[in-house]
């Protein structure tokens, strides 16, 4: 997997990747270990944890030397043991879509809402139609069963 600093590719290992991905997706917000696993989708012991962050800083590192991005703080947990959290402070995902991009892709969404209408619109109708045909049809069964067998309602004889 790979990333870009500074206009220059940082390649990363899967978790690695992940664990950047959650730091970057949110900059600014503090991430403890289990959030970072959470991230990564392992399961890993917090020693391990900390080994990547380091290898993560150590990559960055290599392309730009002040790179300090990625902290570590440390903070006393409820139950009284001690938390090692990280935070980054620079990173800022960048949009990979150019705006010729962007503009395809709002021409596409402007002439697929007509259309979507126009289809909601011919089911609502279909719909209603067969509503209004079962409903006469329940009215036409109702009112034969009710003269069946009284004839003598259909085919009266005048009355002098």
């Amino acid at each position: 997997m790979q990333v870009e600093w500074e206009g220059q590719v940082v390649l990363l290992s899967l978790t690695e990747f992940w664990i950047v991905y959650a730091l970057a997706r949110h900059p600014g917000h503090v991430k403890n270990r289990q959030q970072l696993m959470d991230a990564a989708n392992v399961v890993l012991d917090d020693n391990t944890i900390t080994s990547h962050v380091k290898r993560i800083r150590r990559k960055f590192q290599s392309i730009d030397p002040k790179f300090d991005a990625v902290q570590t703080s440390t903070a006393w947990a409820t139950d009284g043991s001690i938390e090692h959290i990280e935070h980054d402070q620079r990173f800022q995902p960048r949009a990979a879509m150019s705006i010729r991009l962007k503009l395809l892709l709002l021409g596409l969404a402007t002439l697929v809402l007509p259309w979507a209408g126009c289809r909601y619109a011919r089911e609502m109708e279909s719909a209603l139609r067969e509503g209004e045909q079962n409903s006469l049809l329940s009215v036409a069964q109702t009112i034969a069963s009710s003269l069946q067998g009284r004839v003598d309602l259909l085919y009266r004889e005048p009355t002098p």
